[in-house]
């Protein structure tokens, strides 16, 4: 898009040359380095995208060629600023639009808080607020150094932040420091292990040896980060074991199917009520008022007005009946308003079925028609956490030797 951005406003044109010395009207343009692209071979002429000012030279280049020339469209500002240049506010009315469209683009419009549990949200958006990153702020202008400095130093339990722009917002990953209670395992030595399969999208690792990267597709069981490291001592190599701790994110993926009738008949209400008053005695039922008429639909509702208190089967009393009247319209769906529906439905059902720390990246799906049905099939692509820690068994600790192993709990879900 932005590579034709030149040739846009240098304005060009998509032209034909009818004739038969197709090969030597296309050595004549090279010769004298004329930029053509898109170029078509057909039998009796050629087609083809030409800049503005190479265009006006071509008249000479042709001569002796016996060809025709014929314009098929024009592009580019110098034809826009043509065709509108009597209507000199509406050229103005797009300028000063491309210049507020560029004004807001380079501003921060929402700033968006991930990863926090314990760590309430709004405080981490006043501290960055203070540091100088706000929404209506233009980005040229943040320190996002200062801001990060800020939150280390303000926020407690952060033990990892990362701060980046997406478009016209700006996003904030958080990793909270893991709490430490009197049964604590931090400083069991332990592996990160995949939870489940996926496509390691991001890992940051805090401590520990990491054993894949982005990209890798992990099994269920896969060591992602190994509490193993080898230490040099005396010329020697030994073992040193530690609790890994990382930051893990794995692109997983969700598949869609959901269909939508393009006709079908819908439940409406007519406003008309109905009501009946039967009189309930032990031995039968007897109408003092009827007036629902035959052939209808209707909602019944029932409503027993006993006459006795002392008897609780109701059945002396009055029951009061109201029908509520509806009929079934048919609805009729075009293509377009079907895939609306569609896609609002995909996206609902989506949000459902993730957790609140899933991410979507992007959704593609595609439409397929089946007799009066239209179906839509396809995949959302998550990111979310994955991993979870895994003593390793049979091993002493060096940094806490008096730490045993804790074979009732062989692994623990990791808090990042």
């Amino acid at each position: 898009m932005f590579g034709n951005m030149p040739k846009f406003f240098r304005g060009y044109v998509r032209i034909r040359i009818f004739g038969f010395q197709k090969e030597k009207i296309i050595n004549r343009f090279a010769n004298n380095s004329i930029l053509l692209w898109k170029i078509v071979l057909k039998s009796n002429y050629i087609e083809m995208n030409i800049s503005l000012t190479d265009f006006w030279r071509i008249q000479s280049i042709l001569r002796g060629t016996y060809t025709k020339v014929k314009v098929i469209k024009k592009y580019g500002l110098p034809f826009l600023l043509h065709k509108y240049k009597g209507r000199k506010f509406f050229v103005i009315g797009i300028f000063l639009t491309l210049i507020v469209l560029t004004i807001l683009s380079s501003i921060v419009l929402d700033i968006n808080v991930y990863g926090t549990e314990r760590i309430d949200a709004r405080k981490i958006l006043a501290v960055v607020k203070t540091a100088g990153l706000s929404k209506g702020k233009p980005k040229f202008m943040i320190n996002y150094d200062n801001v990060a400095n800020s939150l280390y130093k303000e926020v407690e339990d952060i033990a990892w932040l990362n701060i980046y722009q997406k478009g016209t917002s700006v996003n904030i990953d958080v990793v909270e420091t893991v709490v430490k209670t009197s049964g604590s395992l931090e400083n069991t030595p332990c592996n990160i292990v995949a939870d489940k399969k996926a496509v390691i999208y991001d890992i940051v690792t805090l401590s520990g040896v990491p054993k894949v990267k982005a990209k890798d597709v992990v099994n269920e069981g896969d060591v992602l980060v190994s509490g193993e490291i080898d230490v040099e001592k005396d010329g020697e190599i030994l073992k040193k074991y530690v609790h890994a701790n990382a930051k893990i994110e794995g692109k997983d993926y969700l598949f869609i199917k959901e269909e939508q009738e393009l006709e079908f008949s819908k439940k409406t209400y007519t406003g008309e009520v109905y009501r009946e008053l039967q009189l309930n005695l032990h031995f039968g039922k007897f109408d003092f008022i009827k007036t629902r008429p035959k052939d209808s639909f209707f909602d019944k509702k029932e409503k027993y007005i006993s006459l006795d208190p002392f008897i609780k089967e109701n059945k002396f009393g009055f029951i009061l009946t109201e029908y509520e009247e509806y009929k079934f319209d048919k609805v009729t769906y075009t293509i377009d308003e079907a895939k609306k529906r569609l896609k609002k439905r995909i996206y609902e059902n989506i949000s459902e079925k993730i957790s609140d720390d899933t991410r979507i990246i992007d959704v593609r799906f595609d439409y397929g028609f089946k007799e009066k049905r239209i179906i839509a099939n396809g995949i959302a692509i998550l990111i979310r956490k994955i991993g979870q820690n895994k003593m390793i068994e049979n091993t002493e600790n060096p940094e806490n030797p008096e730490n045993p192993e804790n074979p009732e709990n062989p692994e623990i879900h990791v808090t990042p």
